[in-house]
């Protein structure tokens, strides 16, 4: 029915659309924490730039993979400069 919608679609591996659907899952994850001020979310954020990494490299969409590396240092500067903020300038409104 999607390949009517979307033309051919590839076949992917079982592990491939797991993963995937892993890093959606986490994505949001990490969003909703981070909006809720939570520093948690840039930790899920870097679990789901793993696996959306590896995904990306095995599928051979490289330019992805980038952006997924760049992501992961966005987070990790998120973290760092999170942790040094005074607690009370994290607190949810």
């Amino acid at each position: 029915m999607l390949s009517h919608l979307f033309g051919h679609l590839p076949q992917l591996p079982w592990w491939n659309c797991t993963l995937q659907i892993v890093g959606l899952v986490a994505s949001y994850i990490g969003a909703v924490l981070n909006a809720r001020k939570r520093v948690d979310g840039f930790y899920v954020w870097l679990v789901a730039n793993v696996v959306l990494f590896c995904v990306h490299c095995a599928s051979g969409i490289w330019i992805l993979a980038v952006l997924d590396v760049l992501y992961f240092r966005i987070n990790l500067m998120g973290i760092r400069k999170w942790k040094s903020m005074p607690e009370s300038a994290l607190e949810p409104t």
